[in-house]
Protein backbone atom coordinates (compact mmCIF):
# COMPACT_ATOMS: atom_id res chain seq x y z
CA UNK A 1 0.00 0.00 0.00
CA UNK A 2 1.85 3.11 -1.36
CA UNK A 3 1.70 6.90 0.98
CA UNK A 4 -1.41 7.79 -0.85
CA UNK A 5 -3.29 4.71 0.07
CA UNK A 6 -2.03 5.04 3.70
CA UNK A 7 -3.76 8.82 3.35
CA UNK A 8 -7.04 8.19 2.19
CA UNK A 9 -7.49 5.21 5.05
CA UNK A 10 -6.24 7.14 7.68
CA UNK A 11 -8.71 9.97 6.42
CA UNK A 12 -12.23 7.41 7.04
CA UNK A 13 -10.23 6.71 10.59
CA UNK A 14 -10.09 10.70 11.28
CA UNK A 15 -13.22 11.99 14.13
CA UNK A 16 -15.21 14.49 10.85
CA UNK A 17 -18.39 15.99 11.10
CA UNK A 18 -21.33 14.13 10.52
CA UNK A 19 -22.52 16.13 8.24
CA UNK A 20 -19.08 15.82 5.92
CA UNK A 21 -18.34 12.26 6.12
CA UNK A 22 -21.04 10.88 4.17
CA UNK A 23 -20.01 13.15 1.19
CA UNK A 24 -16.19 12.22 1.92
CA UNK A 25 -16.61 8.30 2.65
CA UNK A 26 -18.41 8.17 -1.11
CA UNK A 27 -16.11 10.08 -2.63
CA UNK A 28 -13.26 7.80 -1.83
CA UNK A 29 -14.72 4.59 -2.67
CA UNK A 30 -16.01 5.84 -6.05
CA UNK A 31 -12.03 6.95 -6.73
CA UNK A 32 -10.98 4.11 -9.15
CA UNK A 33 -8.15 2.10 -7.48
CA UNK A 34 -6.43 2.04 -10.28
CA UNK A 35 -6.71 5.40 -12.03
CA UNK A 36 -5.20 6.55 -8.27
CA UNK A 37 -2.07 4.24 -9.26
CA UNK A 38 -1.46 6.31 -12.01
CA UNK A 39 -1.89 9.78 -10.56
CA UNK A 40 1.16 11.53 -10.40
CA UNK A 41 2.29 13.22 -6.76
CA UNK A 42 0.99 16.40 -7.86
CA UNK A 43 -2.32 15.17 -8.60
CA UNK A 44 -2.79 13.09 -5.80
CA UNK A 45 -1.71 15.81 -3.65
CA UNK A 46 -4.37 17.99 -5.13
CA UNK A 47 -7.24 15.48 -3.99
CA UNK A 48 -5.79 14.93 -0.73
CA UNK A 49 -5.68 18.92 -0.34
CA UNK A 50 -9.27 19.27 -1.60
CA UNK A 51 -10.80 16.90 0.99
CA UNK A 52 -8.49 18.69 3.96
CA UNK A 53 -10.24 21.87 2.58
CA UNK A 54 -13.66 19.97 3.65
CA UNK A 55 -12.34 19.02 7.00
CA UNK A 56 -11.25 22.07 7.62
CA UNK A 57 -14.26 24.02 7.13
CA UNK A 58 -14.74 24.54 3.29
CA UNK A 59 -18.00 23.41 1.88
CA UNK A 60 -19.52 21.49 -0.08
CA UNK A 61 -22.39 22.30 -2.14
CA UNK A 62 -23.39 20.34 -5.29
CA UNK A 63 -19.70 19.95 -6.80
CA UNK A 64 -18.48 23.25 -6.16
CA UNK A 65 -15.48 23.68 -3.16
CA UNK A 66 -15.54 26.99 -1.72
CA UNK A 67 -12.35 29.03 -1.20
CA UNK A 68 -11.69 30.36 2.21
CA UNK A 69 -11.79 33.66 2.50
CA UNK A 70 -10.62 34.62 6.26
CA UNK A 71 -7.41 34.46 6.96
CA UNK A 72 -5.27 35.19 10.22
CA UNK A 73 -5.34 39.52 10.71
CA UNK A 74 -2.25 41.53 10.14
CA UNK A 75 -0.37 42.90 13.33
CA UNK A 76 0.96 46.17 12.55
CA UNK A 77 3.09 48.29 15.15
CA UNK A 78 2.46 52.07 15.57
CA UNK A 79 4.58 54.09 17.67
CA UNK A 80 1.67 56.81 18.16
CA UNK A 81 -1.48 57.64 16.17
CA UNK A 82 0.14 60.23 14.77
CA UNK A 83 0.43 59.80 10.80
CA UNK A 84 4.14 59.41 10.08
CA UNK A 85 6.15 60.92 6.98
CA UNK A 86 6.73 57.28 5.64
CA UNK A 87 3.58 56.52 5.75
CA UNK A 88 2.19 60.04 4.28
CA UNK A 89 4.59 59.57 1.04
CA UNK A 90 2.34 56.13 0.37
CA UNK A 91 -0.51 58.70 -0.05
CA UNK A 92 -1.88 58.75 -3.43
CA UNK A 93 -2.56 62.38 -3.23
CA UNK A 94 -1.17 65.48 -1.77
CA UNK A 95 -2.48 68.19 0.26
CA UNK A 96 -3.07 70.36 -2.65
CA UNK A 97 -5.03 67.41 -4.05
CA UNK A 98 -7.08 66.75 -1.27
CA UNK A 99 -7.53 70.74 -0.32
CA UNK A 100 -9.03 70.77 -3.98
CA UNK A 101 -10.95 67.40 -3.82
CA UNK A 102 -13.19 68.92 -0.71
CA UNK A 103 -13.70 72.02 -2.47
CA UNK A 104 -15.29 69.87 -5.31
CA UNK A 105 -17.26 67.68 -3.18
CA UNK A 106 -18.96 70.35 -1.22
CA UNK A 107 -20.16 72.29 -4.77
CA UNK A 108 -21.08 68.70 -5.91
CA UNK A 109 -23.10 68.02 -2.80
CA UNK A 110 -24.55 71.48 -1.79
CA UNK A 111 -23.43 74.04 -4.14
CA UNK A 112 -21.50 76.11 -1.76
CA UNK A 113 -17.88 78.18 -2.86
CA UNK A 114 -15.59 77.55 0.06
CA UNK A 115 -11.79 77.65 0.46
CA UNK A 116 -9.22 77.19 3.32
CA UNK A 117 -10.38 78.23 6.68
CA UNK A 118 -7.42 79.89 7.78
CA UNK A 119 -8.14 81.29 11.29
CA UNK A 120 -6.08 84.20 13.18
CA UNK A 121 -5.08 82.75 16.38
CA UNK A 122 -2.42 84.11 19.36
CA UNK A 123 0.73 82.44 19.91
CA UNK A 124 2.41 82.57 23.58
CA UNK A 125 3.71 86.03 22.91
CA UNK A 126 0.42 87.44 21.86
CA UNK A 127 1.44 87.95 18.26
CA UNK A 128 -1.39 86.75 15.63
CA UNK A 129 -0.61 83.75 13.56
CA UNK A 130 -2.61 81.41 10.91
CA UNK A 131 -3.55 78.06 12.90
CA UNK A 132 -3.54 75.21 10.22
CA UNK A 133 -6.74 74.43 7.98
CA UNK A 134 -5.55 70.87 7.42
CA UNK A 135 -4.52 67.70 9.47
CA UNK A 136 -3.76 64.14 8.54
CA UNK A 137 -5.11 61.53 10.77
CA UNK A 138 -5.87 57.95 11.27
CA UNK A 139 -8.73 56.07 12.15
CA UNK A 140 -7.84 52.75 13.85
CA UNK A 141 -11.21 51.19 14.35
CA UNK A 142 -11.97 50.67 10.31
CA UNK A 143 -8.89 48.82 9.06
CA UNK A 144 -6.79 51.79 9.81
CA UNK A 145 -7.86 54.53 7.59
CA UNK A 146 -5.89 57.33 6.82
CA UNK A 147 -7.34 60.40 5.78
CA UNK A 148 -7.18 64.57 5.70
CA UNK A 149 -9.05 66.28 7.78
CA UNK A 150 -9.60 70.14 5.95
CA UNK A 151 -11.28 73.20 7.50
CA UNK A 152 -13.38 75.37 5.07
CA UNK A 153 -15.14 78.86 5.30
CA UNK A 154 -18.21 79.39 2.64
CA UNK A 155 -16.82 82.31 0.53
CA UNK A 156 -19.88 84.14 1.02
CA UNK A 157 -19.66 84.04 4.50
CA UNK A 158 -17.71 86.48 7.24
CA UNK A 159 -14.40 86.10 6.54
CA UNK A 160 -12.32 84.20 9.23
CA UNK A 161 -15.78 83.26 11.54
CA UNK A 162 -14.66 80.71 13.87
CA UNK A 163 -17.91 79.48 14.68
CA UNK A 164 -19.11 78.86 10.67
CA UNK A 165 -17.08 76.47 8.76
CA UNK A 166 -17.28 73.18 7.07
CA UNK A 167 -15.01 70.24 8.12
CA UNK A 168 -14.15 67.89 5.20
CA UNK A 169 -12.97 64.46 5.39
CA UNK A 170 -10.65 63.14 2.37
CA UNK A 171 -9.48 59.55 2.39
CA UNK A 172 -5.61 58.61 1.19
CA UNK A 173 -7.14 57.43 -2.16
CA UNK A 174 -9.37 61.20 -2.59
CA UNK A 175 -12.03 60.21 -1.89
CA UNK A 176 -14.74 61.72 0.26
CA UNK A 177 -15.50 60.58 3.78
CA UNK A 178 -17.51 62.85 5.18
CA UNK A 179 -18.48 66.50 6.34
CA UNK A 180 -19.73 69.27 8.69
CA UNK A 181 -20.99 72.28 8.64
CA UNK A 182 -20.47 74.02 11.91
CA UNK A 183 -23.16 76.93 11.31
CA UNK A 184 -23.88 78.90 14.20
CA UNK A 185 -26.95 80.36 13.85
CA UNK A 186 -28.64 82.99 16.49
CA UNK A 187 -32.72 81.77 16.45
CA UNK A 188 -34.76 85.18 16.92
CA UNK A 189 -38.33 85.98 17.34
CA UNK A 190 -38.57 86.83 14.36
CA UNK A 191 -36.87 83.44 12.13
CA UNK A 192 -38.12 81.19 15.21
CA UNK A 193 -40.84 79.43 12.87
CA UNK A 194 -37.61 77.86 10.80
CA UNK A 195 -38.07 75.59 13.92
CA UNK A 196 -41.06 74.34 16.08
CA UNK A 197 -41.36 71.30 13.98
CA UNK A 198 -42.04 67.91 15.99
CA UNK A 199 -39.98 65.15 15.36
CA UNK A 200 -42.50 63.38 13.23
CA UNK A 201 -42.97 66.37 11.28
CA UNK A 202 -39.33 66.67 10.87
CA UNK A 203 -38.84 63.18 9.99
CA UNK A 204 -41.27 63.69 6.76
CA UNK A 205 -38.48 66.40 5.79
CA UNK A 206 -35.61 63.64 5.74
CA UNK A 207 -37.07 61.86 2.47
CA UNK A 208 -36.97 65.22 0.72
CA UNK A 209 -33.32 66.42 2.00
CA UNK A 210 -31.86 62.87 0.85
CA UNK A 211 -33.42 63.08 -2.61
CA UNK A 212 -32.26 67.08 -3.02
CA UNK A 213 -28.41 66.55 -2.17
CA UNK A 214 -27.60 62.99 -2.72
CA UNK A 215 -29.28 62.96 -6.44
CA UNK A 216 -26.34 60.07 -7.20
CA UNK A 217 -28.15 57.89 -4.55
CA UNK A 218 -31.46 55.70 -5.10
CA UNK A 219 -33.18 56.63 -1.63
CA UNK A 220 -35.49 53.96 -2.49
CA UNK A 221 -32.61 51.12 -2.04
CA UNK A 222 -32.31 52.26 1.67
CA UNK A 223 -34.05 52.01 5.14
CA UNK A 224 -33.80 54.84 7.82
CA UNK A 225 -32.31 53.57 10.78
CA UNK A 226 -32.00 56.69 12.58
CA UNK A 227 -34.12 59.34 13.65
CA UNK A 228 -33.74 61.85 16.21
CA UNK A 229 -32.33 65.11 17.46
CA UNK A 230 -28.68 66.58 16.36
CA UNK A 231 -28.67 70.39 17.74
CA UNK A 232 -31.01 72.36 19.63
CA UNK A 233 -31.47 76.40 21.06
CA UNK A 234 -28.60 76.97 24.16
CA UNK A 235 -30.15 76.24 27.15
CA UNK A 236 -31.37 73.50 29.37
CA UNK A 237 -34.97 74.67 29.19
CA UNK A 238 -34.43 73.81 25.24
CA UNK A 239 -32.95 70.60 25.67
CA UNK A 240 -35.18 67.68 24.43
CA UNK A 241 -37.85 69.51 23.50
CA UNK A 242 -38.82 68.78 19.44
CA UNK A 243 -39.66 72.62 19.12
CA UNK A 244 -36.47 73.73 19.87
CA UNK A 245 -34.48 71.38 17.68
CA UNK A 246 -32.35 73.30 14.84
CA UNK A 247 -30.89 70.19 13.31
CA UNK A 248 -31.99 67.51 13.06
CA UNK A 249 -30.03 63.99 12.01
CA UNK A 250 -30.98 60.90 9.87
CA UNK A 251 -29.10 57.75 9.13
CA UNK A 252 -30.14 55.86 5.90
CA UNK A 253 -28.88 51.72 5.79
CA UNK A 254 -28.56 50.36 2.10
CA UNK A 255 -30.85 47.22 2.19
CA UNK A 256 -31.08 43.88 -0.25
CA UNK A 257 -34.30 42.46 0.53
CA UNK A 258 -34.27 43.42 4.11
CA UNK A 259 -30.90 42.83 5.06
CA UNK A 260 -29.12 45.92 6.16
CA UNK A 261 -25.46 46.79 5.53
CA UNK A 262 -23.95 49.01 8.36
CA UNK A 263 -21.26 49.56 6.28
CA UNK A 264 -22.95 51.62 3.59
CA UNK A 265 -25.01 54.12 5.11
CA UNK A 266 -25.76 57.95 4.60
CA UNK A 267 -25.88 59.39 7.87
CA UNK A 268 -27.24 63.43 7.24
CA UNK A 269 -28.26 66.76 9.19
CA UNK A 270 -30.54 69.21 8.52
CA UNK A 271 -31.91 72.52 9.43
CA UNK A 272 -36.08 72.15 9.94
CA UNK A 273 -38.51 73.88 7.18
CA UNK A 274 -35.63 75.26 5.25
CA UNK A 275 -34.09 71.88 4.77
CA UNK A 276 -30.25 73.59 4.32
CA UNK A 277 -28.05 70.07 4.72
CA UNK A 278 -25.65 70.96 7.58
CA UNK A 279 -24.03 67.69 8.30
CA UNK A 280 -23.42 64.64 5.55
CA UNK A 281 -21.23 61.37 6.93
CA UNK A 282 -21.31 58.80 3.60
CA UNK A 283 -19.48 55.44 5.41
CA UNK A 284 -19.04 52.60 2.08
CA UNK A 285 -15.26 51.27 3.06
CA UNK A 286 -16.26 47.71 1.97
CA UNK A 287 -18.64 46.90 -0.65
CA UNK A 288 -21.13 44.23 0.29
CA UNK A 289 -20.39 40.39 -2.24
CA UNK A 290 -23.80 39.54 -1.72
CA UNK A 291 -22.33 35.97 -1.34
CA UNK A 292 -24.44 32.29 -1.70
CA UNK A 293 -26.36 31.06 0.75
CA UNK A 294 -25.12 27.72 1.94
CA UNK A 295 -24.28 27.42 5.26
CA UNK A 296 -27.66 26.27 7.01
CA UNK A 297 -29.11 27.91 9.92
CA UNK A 298 -27.85 24.39 11.69
CA UNK A 299 -24.73 24.18 10.70
CA UNK A 300 -23.81 27.94 11.40
CA UNK A 301 -25.00 27.30 15.14
CA UNK A 302 -23.11 24.35 15.84
CA UNK A 303 -19.89 26.43 14.25
CA UNK A 304 -20.20 29.05 16.72
CA UNK A 305 -21.10 26.81 19.47
CA UNK A 306 -17.87 24.23 18.98
CA UNK A 307 -16.04 27.47 18.96
CA UNK A 308 -16.89 28.36 22.05
CA UNK A 309 -16.60 25.84 23.80
CA UNK A 310 -12.92 25.58 22.38
CA UNK A 311 -12.80 29.28 24.00
CA UNK A 312 -14.84 29.72 27.40
CA UNK A 313 -14.12 26.93 29.35
CA UNK A 314 -16.34 28.39 32.35
CA UNK A 315 -19.26 29.92 31.43
CA UNK A 316 -22.62 27.48 30.70
CA UNK A 317 -24.28 28.68 27.39
CA UNK A 318 -28.11 29.40 28.38
CA UNK A 319 -29.03 30.30 24.97
CA UNK A 320 -28.10 30.64 21.30
CA UNK A 321 -29.84 33.04 18.92
CA UNK A 322 -29.57 32.91 15.29
CA UNK A 323 -30.33 34.73 12.30
CA UNK A 324 -28.74 36.25 8.83
CA UNK A 325 -27.09 39.56 8.91
CA UNK A 326 -24.42 41.64 6.44
CA UNK A 327 -21.18 41.63 8.35
CA UNK A 328 -17.84 42.92 7.69
CA UNK A 329 -14.76 40.88 8.72
CA UNK A 330 -13.02 41.69 11.66
CA UNK A 331 -9.87 40.33 14.51
CA UNK A 332 -12.46 40.13 17.22
CA UNK A 333 -12.76 36.34 17.39
CA UNK A 334 -8.84 35.71 17.06
CA UNK A 335 -8.02 38.52 19.73
CA UNK A 336 -10.33 36.54 21.80
CA UNK A 337 -8.57 33.10 21.04
CA UNK A 338 -4.87 34.68 21.73
CA UNK A 339 -5.41 37.66 24.41
CA UNK A 340 -8.89 36.44 25.82
CA UNK A 341 -8.49 38.63 29.56
CA UNK A 342 -7.25 41.61 27.93
CA UNK A 343 -9.62 41.55 25.19
CA UNK A 344 -13.00 40.69 27.42
CA UNK A 345 -11.62 43.46 29.52
CA UNK A 346 -11.99 45.50 27.35
CA UNK A 347 -7.75 46.47 26.88
CA UNK A 348 -8.03 45.70 23.26
CA UNK A 349 -9.99 48.69 21.68
CA UNK A 350 -11.17 49.05 18.47
CA UNK A 351 -8.79 46.17 17.25
CA UNK A 352 -5.89 47.99 19.13
CA UNK A 353 -3.72 47.52 21.70
CA UNK A 354 -1.62 50.42 23.26
CA UNK A 355 -0.36 52.06 26.43
CA UNK A 356 -1.71 56.05 27.69
CA UNK A 357 0.61 58.27 29.37
CA UNK A 358 -0.67 60.44 31.92
CA UNK A 359 -1.50 63.04 29.47
CA UNK A 360 -4.28 60.59 28.14
CA UNK A 361 -1.81 59.85 24.74
CA UNK A 362 -1.67 56.17 23.20
CA UNK A 363 1.57 55.00 22.46
CA UNK A 364 3.63 51.28 21.44
CA UNK A 365 0.31 50.68 19.64
CA UNK A 366 -0.35 47.22 18.18
CA UNK A 367 -3.24 46.58 15.27
CA UNK A 368 -4.35 43.43 13.91
CA UNK A 369 -7.07 44.29 10.65
CA UNK A 370 -8.13 41.78 8.23
CA UNK A 371 -9.39 42.24 4.62
CA UNK A 372 -12.05 44.29 3.46
CA UNK A 373 -15.20 42.04 3.08
CA UNK A 374 -18.76 42.10 3.51
CA UNK A 375 -20.71 39.08 3.36
CA UNK A 376 -24.38 37.44 3.72
CA UNK A 377 -23.40 35.84 7.12
CA UNK A 378 -25.31 34.05 10.27
CA UNK A 379 -24.88 35.89 13.21
CA UNK A 380 -24.94 33.78 16.11
CA UNK A 381 -25.02 34.85 19.74
CA UNK A 382 -24.04 33.17 22.16
CA UNK A 383 -25.62 34.03 25.57
CA UNK A 384 -24.07 32.80 28.94
CA UNK A 385 -25.55 31.80 32.10
CA UNK A 386 -24.27 35.02 33.53
CA UNK A 387 -23.28 34.91 36.80
CA UNK A 388 -22.24 39.03 37.12
CA UNK A 389 -18.83 38.18 35.80
CA UNK A 390 -16.96 38.94 32.74
CA UNK A 391 -18.88 38.87 29.91
CA UNK A 392 -23.00 38.85 29.46
CA UNK A 393 -22.42 37.48 25.60
CA UNK A 394 -20.53 36.77 22.50
CA UNK A 395 -22.00 37.03 18.82
CA UNK A 396 -19.74 35.15 15.69
CA UNK A 397 -20.42 36.27 12.07
CA UNK A 398 -20.60 32.68 10.63
CA UNK A 399 -19.72 33.32 6.57
CA UNK A 400 -23.06 32.01 4.95
CA UNK A 401 -21.07 30.51 2.03
CA UNK A 402 -18.09 28.59 3.30
CA UNK A 403 -19.14 28.46 7.19
CA UNK A 404 -15.98 30.03 8.30
CA UNK A 405 -16.14 32.52 10.97
CA UNK A 406 -15.21 35.42 9.67
CA UNK A 407 -15.62 37.77 12.96
CA UNK A 408 -17.28 38.96 15.84
CA UNK A 409 -18.58 41.13 18.60
CA UNK A 410 -17.92 41.09 22.17
CA UNK A 411 -21.99 41.80 23.06
CA UNK A 412 -25.27 40.60 21.83
CA UNK A 413 -25.75 42.28 18.65
CA UNK A 414 -29.35 41.17 18.20
CA UNK A 415 -30.04 43.23 21.84
CA UNK A 416 -28.39 45.99 20.44
CA UNK A 417 -30.11 46.45 17.23
CA UNK A 418 -33.69 46.17 19.44
CA UNK A 419 -32.50 48.94 21.62
CA UNK A 420 -31.46 51.17 18.83
CA UNK A 421 -34.77 50.66 16.80
CA UNK A 422 -36.91 51.16 19.58
CA UNK A 423 -34.83 53.95 21.82
CA UNK A 424 -36.98 57.00 23.63
CA UNK A 425 -35.17 59.70 20.75
CA UNK A 426 -35.10 57.66 17.80
CA UNK A 427 -38.41 58.57 15.52
CA UNK A 428 -37.47 55.93 12.35
CA UNK A 429 -39.82 53.42 13.58
CA UNK A 430 -42.45 55.46 15.16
Amino acid sequence: MDQFDLFLDKLKEENIPSHYSSFINTTLESLPNKAIKHFNLFKGLSVAAGICIIISGGVYAGTKLYENIMHEPEEKHLDSYVVTEEEKEKFKISEEEAIEFGIKYVKEFIGIDIELNILPTKDDNDDVVDSKPIWLTREIAGYNDLYYMISYRDLNSTPYNAENYYLVEISEYGEFRSFVHQNAISYTQENMEKIGLTALEARNEAEIVFKKYLKDYHYEDYELTYFGWGSSLAGEEYERKDQYVTQWNATFVKSYNGLLDNHDSIQIGFTPTSMELELLNISNTSKYENNELVITKEQAIEIARNEDMSIEKDKPIKEIICDLRINTMNSNVYLRENYKKQFESREINNEAMYNLDENGQASNIVTFSTEERTRKTWQVCVIYDYDGDGIEAFTYYIDATTGEIIGGNLFNDFYYEEFSKNAENNYAYK
